[in-house]
């Protein structure tokens, strides 16, 4: 108990604060949640900073396969080992962002509520006090 403000018998009112507890097992359970919540928003930002990286290559893929279709359709003489390797690039870069999002959709997908009203403090069991 770090402070108790009143005495066994003393007459008290509804919400007056009877005592503070030390708890320094949930300090560090509220430390590790904060820890969590943090390398939980760093992961968010790289997977948004993956998916403009990946929209950013798919946009260059596709820009050049449709350079060198248009070239081959113009009656250029390239090799189509070539095509084959733009036309490879811009279906690798279109599958990169595909699964970015499905990965994405995943992450997000999944919710936890509060099992009763209450002010959260740690990851325990809800119990409530009857009067």
């Amino acid at each position: 108990m770090k402070q108790r403000y009143v005495d066994i018998g003393d007459r008290v009112s509804e919400n007056q604060l009877l005592a503070e507890i030390e708890a320094p097992e949930l300090d560090q359970q509220v430390a590790q949640a904060r820890a969590t919540l943090a390398q939980a928003n760093n992961q968010l930002d790289q997977a948004k900073a993956d998916d403009v990286d990946a929209r950013a290559k798919l946009e260059l893929a596709r820009v050049t396969w449709d350079r060198y279709k248009a070239l081959v359709d113009h009656g250029a003489d390239l090799p189509a080992r070539d095509g084959d390797q733009q036309l490879a690039t811009f279906r690798s870069a279109s599958a990169a962002v595909d699964f970015g999002a499905a990965r994405n959709r995943l992450r997000t997908g999944a919710t936890i509520v509060a099992p009763c009203a209450l002010t959260w403090i740690a990851w325990f069991p809800c119990r409530t006090l009857k009067k």
